[in-house]
């Protein structure tokens, strides 16, 4: 009767569970939006040629990069078990991984160019590097707060 009553339990609140991750990223993905629009200042034109095109990079891109994540970071946190052999594996599988990111980037990069100018092109990868500084210190910030940091 517990085991039936623990089970129950998780599936009703798991679908809660993923639609509050769901919810966070969809969060995440409109400042991001947002963040790189003011950077950017993309006018209305811009906006409708360059969205679909790097919405359609970062799909490539998180599949790339979502191919058995866990399963490679569980890997390399435990690198002093492993084999020699799977090392060199490891290895091979982080350097094929960076070429895919490399030659989708050299792809997306032509695209961009055709709807943006070189420059906002350049500010793209500033303002997404930007990006990414200020999510890491809003987790750092919200770490040493013991989970209280600030929400947007």
């Amino acid at each position: 009767m517990n085991h039936f009553i623990s089970t129950l339990i998780v599936v009703l609140l798991f679908p809660i569970a993923v639609l509050a991750q769901g919810q966070r990223q969809d969060r995440l993905a409109a400042y991001k939006v947002a963040y790189l629009t003011e950077q950017l200042q993309l006018s209305p034109s811009e906006a409708q040629k360059f969205w679909p095109i790097y919405n359609e990079y970062q799909d490539k891109l998180d599949a790339i990069n979502g191919e058995t994540r866990r399963e490679t970071r569980q890997k390399w946190m435990n690198l002093d078990n492993l084999s020699d052999e799977e090392v060199e594996a490891l290895i091979k599988e982080y350097q094929d991984r960076k070429q895919r990111e490399l030659d989708l980037f050299n792809e997306y990069n032509d695209k961009f160019l055709s709807v943006l100018s070189a420059r906002k092109v350049a500010k793209l990868y500033l303002a997404e590097l930007q990006y990414k500084k200020q999510l890491l210190e809003r987790l750092r910030q919200r770490q040493a707060g013991g989970g209280q940091g600030q929400r947007r």
